[in-house]
């Protein structure tokens, strides 16, 4: 099974060993599930260690790579008919809000 964890587990899992946050990044560790993630989760992941809990470099750098150890990353990809319609979407919303 392949799952995909937010920034918000990621996060989780780091504050609490007991918590389900931790317990699931545990099933991916010890290869019971595929964990599958992309590099705009990582860089939110560090990122937000970085700002908003104040971890220093090495720290933050510690867990991405080992998220990366356990992770399968994949690139997000939209087709070109996709992204016409997100880029409509947010140039409406953009015109609203004006």
């Amino acid at each position: 099974m392949r799952v995909v964890y937010d920034t918000n587990i990621l996060i989780s899992a780091i504050f609490s060993q007991r918590s389900s946050p931790f317990r699931c990044l545990q099933l991916a560790r010890d290869g019971i599930v595929q964990a599958v993630s992309c590099q705009e989760i990582v860089d939110e992941f560090q990122e937000k260690l970085l700002n908003k809990f104040s971890y220093d470099l090495p720290q933050a750098q510690a867990f991405v790579e080992e998220v990366r150890s356990y992770s399968q990353l994949v690139s997000i990809t939209v087709s070109k008919q996709k992204a016409h319609k997100i880029e409509s979407v947010l140039n409406l919303e953009h015109s609203q809000s004006s």
